[in-house]
């Protein structure tokens, strides 16, 4: 629940256990109000405790059904806290009241209590002097020690060495009559070996003329696997925060080294050699940044790029080449060989992102190849069958296991160790094919090898010839203010422009770029997103329809995944994402004018 006590959600479980509906819990129902009132003061002291970072014990608390009726429940609660600031609460709830019954039974008659721990869900136990003096079925169906079994059992026979001191402490603490904190966690031996996580409580009473303690037992295992699955859910979130950020300030970066050597390559008298280097410098920048743009797929933003037609075969070539130094030159260091067997249908192009696609291709076969340590081949076949084109990569290596297989697609799993694999590996594979509305499937045996087959739909655009064309001044002429917080970027943009014919104005921030608008006329305005003081969003809103004629194009580090709803809103025309190279400012540019005619 929000720190207001608003119910943000709640499990299935709930429903049985308070006996509201859902719609009911969407109604507004409030947390705080499902306690009785006499008990609301303990639950707030309780929660400010929970918000000062005092250690809070499970607390027990009469709670109201929907129908009415009350019941005794015991709530592990922690905060939620989002940006430091404290956005609600997080409670486990447990429903107790068979287990105060319990307590009240073994006040009011021992032979009561018989009957109702004989039927109790939670496993109970007395013990005297240390020893088992008596347990109920459950206690032999959690532990799978028979009711005779357990009889004379000492607390080491179930309880690993590394815990048994600190139940040791606490049971002669409590027969000597101090106060203990109402329940404690630890860890219990099953007959099997296997461990569990339990939760007990004790009183004590005479048994059999002499003090004993009780304790009922609660398997929490699967509530721990909750717990652990929480956390690590709120890990991700947080790298994932931190993805986001260094994919933008990346992007940044190449930014400026893909500008600089567009600059290079326009540079008068390069040699063939140098233009050679510059050019696979350029690439490698290119393979970069779509790296980036599968980070950026973790951080909630959305990718709306352009789809081009692609040609599935071209792109498997492009990869084996591309990994030749790791399944040829590597390969033979260590005196193996790999190597390549292709049967390709005619499969005609499909939509797509080919810098995704491309990494998700490279990454599957480069995976391939490391599952053949001992070399071996590797298949490629594409096709069409039943309006779908079908890519196969066969590979002949170790194979692997059903757990392993059922893994492959998690965030940050692998089986190569801590220092060759701690990427994102085949998640973002996963995540680029499913954004292309395909399907990939594993077929693997452990010594066998494996099968990855990919699902495409049949594409739908045709591929246009390029026609090819120098690069020169445009033939429309127009004026250009580029806003930018990064000095080399902008200046880099400025030259550009010029060299593509146009007059252009450099600004270093959304306010210096409002005092140019004053004083001059532009065709064209581009902004970068992320700068300090006002962003390039709210530099396009405050301009938006004061200038006549003037579009707006926005250059992002997130990359270009803009809704056309946001576009509207601030009235901008165009959203690029970096690295943008001389090519793109000249179609941005030559488009932007173009509208003006």
């Amino acid at each position: 629940m929000d720190q207001h006590g608003k119910l943000i959600y709640v499990n299935q479980h709930a429903f049985s256990m308070f006996k509201y509906t859902e719609e009911q819990f969407k109604q507004g129902l409030n947390g705080f109000n499902l306690v009785v009132p006499e008990e609301r003061g303990l639950l707030m002291k309780n929660l400010a405790d929970v918000i000062a970072g005092k250690n809070v014990v499970p607390t027990e608390y009469t709670m109201i059904k929907g129908d009415g009726s009350k019941c005794n429940t015991l709530i592990h609660s922690s905060p939620i806290v989002n940006d430091a600031k404290l956005a609600g609460f997080r409670g486990f709830i447990i429903d107790i009241t068979e287990r105060k019954q319990i307590e009240e039974a073994l006040r009011e008659n021992e032979e009561k209590y018989r009957i109702v721990v004989e039927k109790a869900n939670d496993a109970i136990i007395i013990l005297q002097d240390g020893f088992i003096r008596f347990s109920n079925p459950s206690f032999a169906n959690m532990l799978g020690f028979s009711i005779e079994e357990s009889k004379g059992m000492s607390l080491s026979s179930f309880i690993p060495p590394e815990n048994l001191e600190a139940v040791l402490e606490r049971y002669q603490k409590r027969m000597v009559g101090e106060q203990l904190s109402p329940v404690f966690e630890t860890v219990l031996f099953q007959k099997s070996g296997e461990k569990i996580n339990v939760e007990t409580s004790g009183s004590v009473i005479h048994f059999q003329g002499k003090l004993a303690d009780v304790v009922i037992i609660r398997d929490i295992t699967e509530r721990k696997r909750i717990e652990k699955i929480l956390l690590e859910s709120e890990r991700l979130s947080a790298i994932g925060e931190m993805a986001a950020g260094v994919a933008h300030d990346f992007n940044n970066s190449l930014q400026s080294i893909f500008g600089n050597l567009e600059m290079a390559l326009l540079t008068p008298g390069i040699s063939q050699e140098l233009t050679g280097f510059v050019e696979t410098a350029k690439r490698s920048t290119k393979d970069a940044a779509a790296r980036v743009q599968q980070l950026q797929r973790f951080t909630k933003k959305e990718q709306n790029q352009d789809c081009v037609p692609i040609d599935l075969n071209l792109l498997l070539d492009e990869a084996v080449l591309q990994l030749h130094p790791i399944w040829k030159d590597d390969a033979e260091k260590k005196g193996l060989k790999i190597s390549f067997q292709k049967s390709y249908e005619k499969i005609g192009f499909m939509d797509g992102h080919i810098g995704e696609l491309g990494s998700a291709v490279h990454n599957i076969i480069k995976n391939a190849i490391e599952a053949m340590p001992d070399g071996g081949t590797i298949t490629l076949k594409t096709g069409v069958k039943d309006n779908e084109i079908y890519v196969r990569i066969i590979d002949t290596g170790i194979g692997m296991d059903e757990n392993t297989r059922k893994r492959v697609f998690q965030p940050f799993f692998s089986t190569k160790g801590y220092e060759a694999g701690r990427g994102l590996g085949m998640s973002a594979v996963f995540a680029i094919i499913r954004d292309h509305n395909g399907k990939i499937s594993i077929n693997s045996e452990i010594g066998k090898g494996t099968t990855m087959e990919i699902l495409f739909p049949l594409g739908t655009k045709k591929k246009e010839s390029k026609k090819e064309e120098t690069l020169g001044a445009c033939q429309i002429s127009g004026r250009v203010l580029w806003v930018d917080d990064e000095p080399e970027i902008r200046n880099i943009g400025k030259i550009f422009l010029e060299m593509l014919g146009h007059s252009a104005d450099i600004a270093g921030s959304g306010s210096e770029a409002l005092e140019l608008l004053k004083n001059n006329c532009y065709d064209l305005l581009i902004t970068d997103v992320g700068m300090p003081g006002m962003s390039g969003w709210q530099l396009a809103e405050a301009i938006k329809g004061k200038y006549a004629g003037l579009k707006v194009a926005v250059v992002s580090g997130w990359g270009a995944g803009v809704s056309n709803e946001e576009k509207a809103k601030y009235g901008v025309g165009y959203v690029l994402g970096k690295p943008i190279g001389i090519e793109e400012i000249k179609n941005l540019v030559g488009e932007a004018l173009q509208s003006r005619i």
